[in-house]
């Protein structure tokens, strides 16, 4: 009996660990996939320093996508957004069937990375950012949303209706007070 007592307090201990130090909680589900709070914490970090770096790197930001206007920020709303679109469009690539779309992304991304040392460096120094996070932040969601609509052309299919159909399939709930997901016009509200 003292034993079970034990682990049960271990096992409180290390859940309350998790979510409240680590952010191992999720901020939003799509389908049944979360996005959870230290991803979320992470990429707005990292866009932030882009953004205040003025980078080449993430283009977007350069037309102020993804920050609040006067301030100079970027709006966590924005970035979620992004990472609910990248989810979706990720999960909807498994019913298109395209043909080695791995090794096709897996090109692509080795394709960006051809001066991958000067990269490197400018990542670390001014995102804190690794390849491996650059790869799976930008470059893997960037890769996938071209070859997707690539695909969908050569098809005579439009990825802005087929995104906007993924929209409204795929349940998509968000966690954080004050925010929530439109599937009609495909944004975080």
């Amino acid at each position: 009996m003292r034993i079970r007592a034990i682990a049960v307090i271990i096992i409180i201990i290390l859940g309350y660990f998790l979510v409240a130090v680590k952010g191992f909680w999720p901020v939003a589900f799509v389908g049944w996939q979360p996005i959870l709070k230290k991803s979320f914490d992470e990429q707005v970090a990292a866009y932030q320093r882009a953004y205040e770096a003025g980078s080449a790197v993430f283009p977007e930001l350069q037309d102020k996508k993804l920050t609040e206007e006067k301030k100079g920020k970027v709006e966590p709303k924005k970035i979620l957004e992004k990472m609910i679109q990248e989810k979706l469009i990720a999960i909807g690539a498994n019913s298109l069937r395209i043909n080695n779309l791995r090794q096709k992304v897996a090109k692509e991304i080795a394709d960006s990375l051809s001066e991958r040392d000067k990269l490197e460096k400018s990542l670390k120094a001014l995102y804190s950012w690794d390849i491996e996070e650059f790869k799976k932040f930008y470059l893997e969601p960037k890769a996938l949303k071209e070859i997707i609509a690539q695909d969908l052309q050569e098809s005579g299919r439009s990825f802005g209706e087929w995104f906007s159909i993924l929209t409204k399939d795929i349940k998509v709930r968000v966690l954080i007070p004050g925010y929530r997901w439109d599937s009609d016009s495909g944004q975080v509200l």
